[in-house]
């Protein structure tokens, strides 16, 4: 934030090349990727640790230790423990920044050539300074931001590589300024005038100006930072930004904090704990200080003196010093190994590798950039998946294409079924031949438009041979087709790109680029100008969306034209095809050359300025166009995409799809993909066409669909008699909209032009009123014993209702449900089974990842008056007419329960998962609670943003389903155990001063206290991370197993309390027997008092073997790890006292040799530790008889056991009963 202050405060930036007193303002070029130096990592590691709240608290028992009054123990006892897992924490971190440091040595010592005095000289890489002329080589990295001035290419083109910015492999272009195209470099004087440092790398809008004339500057002219120098010999090039003011260095932004749903739960607990702790502590030294003022003097022998005020402090803070261990420090310590394991274990799946992407590396693994937030894996609630490249290959076949009032490919010959598996050149054997030989110019027209509308390049390869380069595979796509229609891309650069007429004469055709309006997801249409060298006609040539590009050809076509294309754009939407509309138009001379200087001059406006006059310069010419075509493009799903949704949805995880495709292409790839499932009605939510239909009726048909998509849902949980008209059933009627149905027939009803809005609701059909009401109950409704059984198909079919509903929405209707009808929105579209959202922006992705997140609103800037934003929203689209009266600006949704009153009651957070593969895609991955990133065609910078990356759709399954749920069930048990051991020592310490008049004296002796957490109950959780809660096939079988994590029972309230009780009856038990046995006047087998020492060592040796089978009974998976860890930790323990026993110097000298040679003391220790399992091993047999959780049956089932019964009888058969059982005890539960 300080470095944007900074430049904002820098305004314009002035570089003068070659200028040494420039470069002295701003910055030298030293990269810096590391957090420490030798001189700060200390203090700011230990800062940074210290910053966290269960830290402090360690901290503070650490201190207070040190006050000799209050401390019952050695210091050291706490101390130790602290340091070692600082020093793990540092130790850590300390390695992974000494790598950091090596990457930036080798950076910022790099040479480069640098023009100083007329001559090159050598500079280290940090040394560079802004306006310095710098001479980069092929093949090297580029040093800073720099503005190009001369390449060794003769028409100035370089080409770069920007996979360290985002990802993407191909080459690309940048072309100098024609003015320094034979420029002396050595020589040249000039300023540029640019935006201070800014993190956007699409974005350069500059001015240069030398020899007393002003030249546009663009993002073709800047070569970034980190980017490398390709197929091309040199390039000279002036610093514009350097260090951390490049665009590389203003996007080093840390990525957003995750903290795992199971780690904000158990600090949760932790709060309540440490409120037990301080009630115990007030109460025990309240006691204490009463006990103290009874005996006085009178009890001098035991260092009793009269109570003071001091007394009143000092015996509190005694028991809360006594009681610290209830709050464990090794958990914490224990839990992130456990993650990184995690992390290990999923990047060595080889069901998650795919030997084919990446293959020169060896192939790609699964990689967890993220390892705190593993649980989540095992929780998530709703999946928001892109489309393209993520559930599809990214790799795009041109199938049909609309041609003259025709369709060409789709369709075998004679059939009149159109078969998006038909392409347009597979449907006859001369398929190619036959459209190269066509002459007409509808067709060549089309031909031409696919042959030059586009920004493909042209690259050599080391064997010789060429390949398109593009920057998407539509546009790739799209340019093969010309070539197999008789137009071929021979040859481009920066200002000529030539084509070839194959089928004809083979004639060539040069075509003189004037200029690329490039596309954007804002714009969704490109337009190249040309002018023709053999005719010097200047042409025109536009694609894009048809909701772009229609209105701009409408002009110049037919009503019925404009119609034939338009259900052409339908056919092919339907079968899942992209589609695109070409147009073009010849523009004369002296347009072009009034308009080329408007576009010069907006070309030199500076900052934000230039983009609001070149989108007003395009708009100027992108008009009047005549139709070429339209194209279909197929991109096929991913194996495996239908099965992964399939499988995730029967876990109960609902899906989004997010994509940019249109309607009717979203609606058919829903169906294909498994997100509209057979038996689910579709809900649609569309604003339709603007130009016919008035803004009244656009919010008035919003208010309509959305409204009766709320019936729709309310309805399905009363089923209506036969023949009663149901009024939320609804069917799509012709017109998109939805009709109500009668059971036994059905009817359509076609939106009428008058407003349904709340005025007159009382007129319309009871759909409002039902579907008002109804929605309202069933999205605030909590489950009940009836709605469960209402869901009783959901036990042995999917997770999610087979009856239910699919809700698909439009880009424009996305915004406006946003922005005005969010409650409600967000509402329906928890109630529904997928939802569908088409036409949508990045930042739309986003905002929707947000709500289905949260639940609270994306926008901030509508958290004040929320009537007024809406309002404002809504004036977006024009004025309206009141709906309630003359005069009167009114919400049309006022009636919708909620609305125009988003209250500051949020929805309960929900565990989302993004996943997408393109830089697109980043937003919604970042907003997610866990993001995905796939590695694909589009580049690698959604995986590079994402907590976790993998190669394919599919692998999503075993990421969730296996990793998930171990990860969440591991952690879980080991959280809440080293509670259950914790709280086991401090309630001794409660229950022993009981008998010690609370005087706060402890039970344990200082070093095994340490040594308890520290190293004798430490290896069995740490090795606990090896245990699997069922067998990995039964996991991927019976995802219904995936929702007692999903719905967090492994870790509750109770659970947790559990925990906390079991180490109370384990303390008071194991202290109790011990001092009933060895009471004050026992004496050992030798003859010898037992001593204080001799009886805490019987207690403490009775719980070290208890662990050991408590750790046994839980583990679901003994692995040889496992047993070695649990069962050599008690003869280690052994030998510890043996060692410490003959230790002449310590208090405890003796005390090994004479319990070992006590059968008394083995005895006590055997009967305390049957005493402690024995009612614990009965329960945990009870309710695996009488009571198993499915994950129990699972894996009984996978291990190969016989089945259970209850009462004599089967308690399940199958797995299915085990789903079964799942829902239900889910069910039970809420």
């Amino acid at each position: 934030m300080g470095r944007d202050r900074e430049a904002a405060a820098e305004g314009i930036r002035v570089v003068e090349v070659g200028s040494a007193a420039c470069g002295a303002r701003y910055c030298d070029n030293t990269v810096t990727n590391s957090k420490y130096t030798l001189v700060t990592f200390l203090p700011l590691n230990f800062l940074e640790q210290f910053s966290r709240p269960l830290n402090q608290y360690f901290l503070l028992i650490a201190l207070l230790q040190f006050i000799s009054i209050i401390a019952p123990v050695n210091p050291l006892s706490t101390i130790l423990p602290l340091l070692l897992a600082f020093t793990l924490t540092a130790v850590k971190e300390g390695y992974d920044d000494k790598k950091r440091h090596a990457l930036d040595a080798v950076f910022n010592n790099r040479m480069y050539d640098v023009i100083q005095h007329g001559e090159l000289v050598q500079k280290r890489s940090r040394d560079i300074r802004v306006g310095d002329v710098v001479k980069v080589m092929q093949n090297s990295e580029i040093p800073c931001d720099l503005f190009l001035l001369k390449s060794s290419d003769p028409d100035g083109v370089a080409y770069i590589r920007t996979d360290n910015l985002d990802g993407e492999i191909d080459l690309k272009p940048r072309a100098c300024v024609p003015v320094l195209a034979a420029c002396d470099v050595f020589s040249v004087q000039g300023k540029l005038s640019c935006d201070p440092p800014n993190p956007r790398i699409y974005h350069f809008n500059s001015v240069l100006e030398v020899g007393g004339e002003r030249h546009s500057v663009t993002t073709q002219q800047l070569l970034l930072q980190s980017c490398f120098l390709q197929n091309t010999e040199y390039v000279y090039g002036v610093a514009v930004y350097t260090g951390g003011d490049t665009k590389c260095g203003r996007n080093k932004e840390s990525p957003p904090i995750k903290w795992a749903t199971v780690d904000k739960e158990i600090s949760r607990y932790s709060v309540r704990v440490f409120i037990f702790q301080l009630a115990i502590a007030f109460v025990m030294g309240l006691i204490g200080v009463i006990e103290l003022a009874k005996y006085g003097d009178d009890a001098w022998y035991l260092g009793f003196h009269k109570v003071s005020a001091i007394h009143y402090i000092a015996t509190p803070m005694r028991f809360f010093l006594l009681t610290s261990v209830m709050i464990p420090i090794s958990f914490k310590v224990i839990i992130d190994i456990s993650k990184y394991y995690i992390s290990l274990a999923i990047g060595w799946d080889a069901s998650m590798y795919d030997p084919n992407i990446d293959a020169e590396a060896g192939g790609t693994p699964a990689v967890a950039n993220n390892t705190a937030i593993a649980e989540d894996l095992g929780q998530i609630e709703s999946v928001l998946t892109d489309k393209t490249g993520t559930l599809t290959d990214n790799i795009m076949e041109f199938v049909a294409c609309s041609l003259g009032g025709q369709t060409c490919g789709g369709s075998k010959t004679g059939s009149a079924h159109f078969d998006p598996t038909v392409s347009v050149f597979s449907d006859s054997a001369n398929a190619e031949e036959r459209f190269s030989a066509r002459t007409d110019p509808a067709y060549t027209q089309f031909g031409l438009s696919l042959a030059l509308c586009h920004t493909v390049s042209i690259e050599t390869n080391a064997d010789g041979t060429t390949r398109y380069a593009a920057a998407s595979p539509d546009e790739e796509a799209l340019v093969k087709a010309a070539v197999k229609m008789g137009f071929s891309l021979r040859h481009r650069t920066k200002n000529v790109t030539t084509i070839a007429r194959t089928g004809t004469t083979g004639a060539t055709e040069e075509h003189e680029i004037l200029h690329v309006m490039e596309f954007d997801s804002d714009r969704k249409m490109m337009s190249i100008l040309l002018r023709n060298r053999g005719t010097g006609v200047v042409t025109l040539y536009t694609k894009g969306a048809d909701e772009r590009m229609l209105p701009l050809v409408r002009g110049r076509s037919t009503d019925k034209e404009v119609e034939t294309l338009e259900a052409h754009l339908r056919t092919f939407a339907s079968a899942g095809l992209r589609t695109l509309v070409l147009g073009y138009r010849d523009v004369p001379a002296d347009e072009y050359q009034a308009w080329s200087k408007k576009i010069e001059a907006a070309a030199v406006q500076p900052g934000d300025a230039r983009e609001v006059a070149l989108q007003k310069a395009y708009e100027e010419i992108e008009l009047d166009l005549t139709v070429s075509g339209a194209t279909a493009i197929e991109d096929k799903l991913q194996d495996g995409v239908p099965d992964t949704i399939a499988t995730l949805r029967r876990a109960n995880i609902r899906f989004w799809m997010l994509t940019g495709d249109k309607f009717e292409t979203a609606k058919q790839i829903s169906r294909s993909c498994g997100l509209w499932a057979e038996g689910e009605e579709l809900l649609p939510l569309q604003l339709g066409p603007a130009a016919s239909m008035s803004e009244d009726q656009l919010l008035s048909k919003l208010y309509h669909d959305l409204t009766a998509a709320a019936a729709a849902v309310a309805a399905r949980k009363r089923p209506p008699a036969a023949g009663e008209r149901d009024p939320g059933a609804r069917v799509l009627s012709p017109y998109g909209t939805f009709a109500p149905v009668v059971h036994g027939e059905a009817s359509y009803a076609e939106l009428p032009s008058q407003a349904h809005g709340p005025a007159n609701q009382s007129t319309s059909s009871s759909t409002s009123s039902v579907s008002l009401k109804d929605f309202s109950e069933v999205t605030n409704r909590k489950p009940t014993a009836s709605s469960s059984s209402d869901r009783s198909d959901t036990i042995s079919g999917s997770g999610l209702a087979c009856a239910g509903h699919v809700l698909i929405v439009e880009g424009r209707a996305v915004q406006l449900l946003l922005d005005t009808y969010y409650e409600q929105f967000r509402a329906l579209c928890n109630s529904v089974n997928s939802v569908v959202c088409c036409r949508v922006t990045p930042g739309q992705k986003a905002s929707l990842t947000a709500m289905a997140k949260s639940g609270e609103t994306p926008h901030p800037d509508f958290t004040g008056n929320a009537r007024n934003s809406q309002e404002d929203a809504l004036a977006r689209l024009g004025d309206f007419q009141s709906l309630e009266g003359a005069g009167k600006r009114a919400c049309p949704g006022a009636a919708l329960p909620g609305c125009c009153k988003r209250g500051p009651k949020a929805a309960p957070p929900r565990r989302v998962l993004s996943i997408g593969d393109g830089g697109n895609d980043v937003s919604m991955i970042q907003e997610a609670t866990i993001g995905v990133g796939i590695v694909g065609k589009e580049g690698r910078q959604a995986s590079r943003a994402a907590d976790y990356s993998i190669a394919r759709f599919r692998f999503l399954k075993p990421l969730l389903l296996v990793h998930g749920q171990y990860s969440y069930q591991r952690s879980c048990y080991i959280a809440q155990y080293c509670f259950y051991k914790s709280m086991l020592l401090a309630f001794i310490q409660i229950i022993f001063n009981w008998f010690a008049t609370f005087s706060g004296v402890s039970y344990w002796n200082s070093l095994l206290l340490t040594a308890w957490n520290g190293a004798f109950t430490l290896p069995a959780p740490f090795l606990y991370v090896l245990d699997r809660c069922a067998p990995r096939e039964r996991l991927m079988e019976s995802p219904e197993l995936y929702k007692a994590a999903q719905s967090g029972e492994a870790l509750t309230g109770d659970t947790f309390a559990m925990c906390l009780l079991l180490g109370v009856f384990h303390g008071m038990t194991s202290l109790l027997v011990t001092l009933i046995v060895f009471n004050g006047d026992s004496v050992s087998h030798a003859g010898d008092p037992m001593d204080f020492n001799s009886i805490f060592t019987v207690t403490y040796t009775a719980l070290i073997m208890i662990q050991a089978w408590i750790v046994v009974l839980d583990s679901h998976t003994l692995t040889v790890p496992n047993l070695l860890g649990i069962f050599l930790m008690p003869p280690f323990y052994l030998a510890f006292v043996a060692a410490y026993g003959a230790q002449k110097w310590s208090d405890y000298y003796g005390v090994g040799t004479r319990l070992f040679n006590d059968p008394a003391v083995w005895l006590t220790v055997i009967v305390i530790t049957v005493a402690l399992f024995a009612p614990y091993m009965f329960v945990k047999s009870y309710y695996l008889n009488y009571n198993p959780t499915p994950m129990q049956l699972a894996y009984l089932r996978g291990a190969g056991h016989p089945t259970l019964t209850s009462h004599g009888k089967p308690v399940y058969h199958n797995v299915q009963s085990a789903e079964a059982a799942t829902v239900l005890h889910v069910q039970k539960r809420n």
